[in-house]
Parts: structure tokens; sequence; C-alpha cells
């Protein structure tokens, strides 16, 4: 089943754009089998998941969060039995215990979006596996997960991180089982029983354009208009303003599709 892991919406995530009905409508009209909501540390209650799903029955709805730790790395977490036991700020270490001993599953989310190195301490305390393809992963740091992968074994999966309908499921994972709730989902995450996938299509359409997005927003920096700005017009992350402040060419493409 295509499973896209890792996506929020405006309802719990201040940084969403579309709705969740927004979403999973874009979902379905993708082709996704089902979607793991992972607000930022928030979880959806009981009672709105279930009218989610009541409202969308073609699409399985799991829930999952993302969580701020104390080093500044966000941890996608599933299958959880007690999400408020992860609650406050904590470090990563005492994240991947607490999710371990509850039966649940750990992604490391978008690594080296924010800085050059990944925290040390994922060394120690490694997750299940760790996002090599997104949204907001750019081609030049995959050498870097890799290495990461490499010294701590984890696995590598694909999700889109969308924030908005339109990047749903340009990235997402193909899972072998048929999977039907956030345990069996945590299980699949803990045994790497996934491939990553990419819309080739919809990202060629996304390459396409970026020569001219970066340009823009390298005229934009140029003419001194603040990082908010500049990301509020031409609807981009902060991360993708950062890379081309600092010369970073933001592409998507990896040498070949995840799939290969």
């Amino acid at each position: 089943m295509l499973l896209d892991v890792h996506m929020h919406t405006s309802r719990y995530s201040a940084c969403g754009k579309d709705t969740a009905e927004a979403m999973m409508a874009a979902a379905m009209e993708r082709g996704l089998d089902a979607v793991a909501i992972t607000e930022h540390n928030a979880f959806w209650p009981d009672g709105e998941i279930a009218e989610l799903r009541a409202a969308f029955p073609r699409v399985r709805i799991f829930r999952g969060m993302e969580i701020n730790t104390a080093e500044e790395e966000d941890l996608l977490v599933y299958g959880a039995s007690d999400p408020g036991a992860l609650t406050g700020r904590r470090s990563i270490a005492a994240v991947i215990r607490e999710v371990r001993r509850q039966g649940g599953a750990t992604i490391l989310a978008h690594p080296l979006r924010y800085r050059d190195t990944i925290a040390e301490s994922l060394l120690k305390a490694p997750p299940d596996a760790c996002e090599a393809w997104s949204m907001n992963i750019c081609a030049f740091q995959r050498s870097g997960i890799r290495a990461f992968q490499e010294q701590t074994g984890c696995g590598l999966i694909a999700s889109s991180d969308a924030h908005r309908r339109d990047n749903l499921g340009i990235y997402a994972s193909r899972f072998a089982d048929d999977i039907r709730d956030e345990q069996e989902l945590a299980a699949a995450i803990r045994r790497r029983a996934y491939t990553p996938f990419q819309d080739e299509c919809r990202l060629a359409e996304r390459e396409k354009a970026l020569p001219q997005l970066v340009e823009n927003v390298r005229q934009a920096l140029a003419q001194g208009m603040d990082a908010q700005t500049v990301r509020d017009t031409f609807q981009c992350a902060y991360s993708f303003v950062d890379h081309v402040k600092a010369g970073r060419y933001p592409s998507l493409i990896r040498e070949r599709p995840p799939e290969a």
C-alpha cells in the first residue's frame, strides 16, 4: 500500500496551509492508500480523528506526531500507546526510549534541514528510520543522510512532509503489508517493510519551475526583502530561503528514483 507517513494540516499545525479535509481529498486524487497525520507536538483527539475517517473512508488515516526535541531535531512518532507521556521538550534519547517502551516507532524528520550536522546524540540513540526523500530535503543533503544511515544502521524512508495539498504524495513509501492501524504501521517501520517512492511526473514539474523560483528568491533577498516576506510571497519554506541565501541549489531530484 502507498502511504505518506509525514504531513500536516491547518487544524493542529500552525505552519499547515490546508485543512485536513482538503488534504484527505488530495490523498484520494493522488492515489494514496493511507496517510499519517503528524502534527507538530500535537496528537489528534479520538473523536476528531473518527469524524475525519468517517468522512473519507477510501483513505486510511493514521495518527502520529512530530516532536521537537531539546536538541532541536524533529522526531516523527507512530504507534505510541500513551502520546501524552511524550509532551514537553524532551531529549532525543528520552523520546526514543519512551516510544520504544510503548511499542512505537520513530523517524528522524528532514535531517540537515536547518544545520549542517545531525545531533551527536542520535548516533547513540538512533531512530528506527531516517527521512531521505521529502519536499524539505534537498539533493545535496543526501550524502550526509547516507553517512548517518551507515553509522547507525537505521532505515531510509520517503514522505512528502506536506504542509499544503499540492505537495502531498510527491514522496511516499510503498509498504509491503496491508496496514490497518498505528501499531501495525510502527511495526512495519521497525522492520523496514517499505520501499521509497517518488511521483516522477510531479517532481519533474517542480524541478522545471525551480530555476525561476531560485532566481526570484535570490533577487528578493538582494533587494533587502526579509525571509518571512520572501517565504510568504513565493510560497516556499524558510529552509529553502536559507539555502538560496547560502548559495546552495535546493534541487529535489536525486540521481535515480528511490525505487530503482
